[in-house]
């Protein structure tokens, strides 16, 4: 060590140009090898912050011997870790907001607002609670079944049984145009075997897309409206009808390759594209395909968006005056 110091004081006074390049040599070196080293461990994402942080810790080392690249990168690393142990308790995990099917543009005894909450808030008298109940005959069944199905849990009886007997109504009503369909004897006509192929896809489809069956029934119900949909298109493959609905199908059997191709062929047949495009943009984002996702969402017409797809529309839509 004191050999170096005599070095250093010895530096100013020297006229050895070999001892000024060696000395240049190793603090390059040196600010090369903690730059490298550093790197990694350091916040910043982008080459060029990168390259101007490597250059920063180079040229020091290189400028102020011995400690110019050990200190300022230990500076950073400091630094990094000061700014990161606050942050640690910054997010907090958030409920999942609940998924409300009714619409705010309802028409009817069902447009005086609340109807959710005044059938699902147990303190409200039960009277009035099963009048709210009794509104939602004038919703379709999709909307309206996921609500009921909420009250087979509830604490009243009445409650109950009433959720319980709308929703047998609605199934047993599709399931009884089912078992007529499939009572009658299999026409010899092609085109009356479609017709036929057809109504049984999208009663099956119903049931599911109305939410009025789950679990096992769900899959058994699907399998058949996939099924059936397979057949009308065995006798008219030209249906873009048909090749979009068992797109919809397929994708919620979760097989998603095969209802995108679907439902693509489906557009080409001449199916609109303001019905595809919110399951083509749905999925694009599965894919990871997120400029295609807002490509898609962002040229949808007003007369596409649903109270429900509207702030999905306006999330990704690019904010020109944010």
């Amino acid at each position: 060590m004191s050999e170096l110091i005599n070095t250093i004081q010895s530096f100013p006074n020297s006229s050895d140009t070999t001892l000024l390049a060696g000395w240049l040599l190793g603090s390059a070196i040196l600010g090369a090898l903690v730059a490298t080293a550093t790197i990694p461990y350091l916040p910043y994402r982008k080459r060029q912050q990168r390259t101007l942080l490597w250059l920063l810790i180079f040229f020091s080392g290189l400028f102020i011997p011995l400690l110019g690249s050990p200190g300022v990168a230990l500076a950073m690393l400091i630094g990094m870790r000061w700014q990161a142990l606050p942050s640690r308790d910054t997010f907090r995990t958030l409920d999942r907001p609940q998924f409300d099917p009714i619409g705010r543009n309802e028409t009817g005894p069902s447009a005086r607002g609340g109807l959710r909450a005044r059938i699902t808030q147990s303190t409200m008298p039960t009277e009035q609670r099963l009048q709210s109940i009794a509104a939602l005959q004038h919703l379709p069944v999709m909307a309206a079944s996921p609500v009921l199905r909420t009250l087979l849990d509830d604490t009243v009886d009445d409650i109950r049984l009433v959720a319980f007997g709308m929703l047998d109504k609605e199934e047993k009503k599709i399931a009884g145009r089912i078992h007529a369909l499939l009572q009658k004897p299999v026409p010899a006509s092609g085109v009356h075997r479609y017709l036929r192929e057809k109504q049984l896809a999208e009663l099956y489809w119903e049931l599911t897309y109305s939410g009025l069956v789950h679990g096992d029934l769900r899959r058994y119900t699907l399998d058949h409206a996939l099924s059936h949909a397979e057949a009308a298109l065995a006798i008219n493959d030209k249906s873009a009808g048909m090749h979009f609905l068992a797109g919809r199908i397929l994708n919620a059997m979760g097989r998603e390759a095969d209802a995108e191709q679907r439902i693509r062929h489906a557009t080409a047949l001449g199916i609109p594209k303001q019905r595809t495009q919110p399951y083509l943009a749905e999925f694009a984002f599965k894919n990871g395909d997120y400029p295609h996702t807002r490509e898609l969402l962002t040229t949808m017409h007003d007369s596409q968006l649903t109270s429900h797809l509207r702030p999905v529309v306006d999330y990704w839509s690019p904010q020109e005056n944010a």
